[in-house]
């Protein structure tokens, strides 16, 4: 049986827990309300320029292949995890980051590129030595400055596969893996069960120009999207993480205050015994 006064302790501790909790909480759904207006509305935009983007791709490896001779043209391919500096994010974090170190087991020849200290972490306790690029970034309203130097790195790579989290509700958030560049074109293939025919393009002023601006700046707009996606799940996993940590927090305290209430009056009453036993000695002498 726990001590008085360890548990006056641990119920004074507790208190004082519960508030940060739901500080934590509030400020997650006053965040969440203005980056999920702005996410979901331009996330079907996002998605449509991505499929541009492929085709116009599409149309790049097929006008080298022609030029070249060449049936296919390879380049480097890197697998990415956006996860984030913040503890307090609830399980969809380690989930995204679990699967993204599954699939890098199944390709080996990818380059590693992760985006936050909680990814970084989760791999370097599953794949200690195993080489990668880190990127440490802010969480909240990420701009195009400060992605700069990812989006520069990601730029040498033809194929790109994405992990990161994905907002569904505000209970429920999900871990997606997004395909883009050359990979995104490979995924379509392996849908329609075949190469794509695509649609030819007359490209002005040239194909390479016009290529150079989907990768300087729609290809920006894809990554700098994906990272409010990212923002947006891990908001809503820390609501829910923030309500189960409360809640289990007043039902821990409730069970503290019911120990503490039968600890007084286990005490009470032994005072009453041994006051009653003295009484009784006292008039037997």
């Amino acid at each position: 049986m726990p001590q008085r006064d360890d548990l006056e302790e641990t119920i004074q501790l507790i208190r004082q827990l519960l508030p940060i909790i739901e500080a934590n909480q509030e400020i997650a759904v006053m965040r969440i309300g203005h980056v999920r207006n702005t996410v979901l509305a331009t996330r079907a935009f996002e998605e449509g320029l991505s499929a541009i983007y492929t085709s116009v791709l599409t149309s790049h490896k097929r006008a080298l292949a022609e030029e070249q001779e060449l049936e296919e043209i390879k380049g480097k391919a890197a697998t990415i995890l956006l996860s984030t500096n913040e503890r307090l994010a609830g399980s969809i974090t380690n989930v995204t980051a679990n699967e993204f170190v599954t699939f890098t087991d199944q390709q080996p020849g990818n380059d590693v590129i992760i985006v936050g200290q909680v990814g970084r972490d989760v791999w370097e306790s599953q794949r200690p030595g195993k080489p990668y690029s880190f990127f440490d970034l802010p969480q909240q309203a990420v701009s195009m400055r400060q992605i700069r130097p990812l989006l520069t790195q990601l730029l040498a790579y033809e194929d790109l596969t994405v992990f990161y989290p994905r907002f569904a509700s505000v209970v429920t958030q999900e871990p997606v893996i997004r395909q883009l560049g050359s990979a995104l074109e490979t995924a379509a293939k392996a849908s329609h069960g075949g190469p794509l025919q695509g649609t030819r393009y007359l490209f002005e002023p040239s194909l390479e120009e016009v290529l150079d601006f989907f990768n300087t700046q729609i290809f920006s707009t894809v990554v700098k999207q994906l990272f409010e996606e990212t923002e947006l799940a891990i908001l809503g996993s820390r609501i829910t993480a923030m309500e189960n940590a409360a809640f289990n927090i007043r039902r821990r305290l409730g069970e503290l205050e019911r120990l503490e209430l039968q600890t007084k009056r286990r005490k009470r009453n032994k005072h009453q015994r041994e006051r009653l036993a003295g009484m009784q000695l006292w008039h037997t002498s």
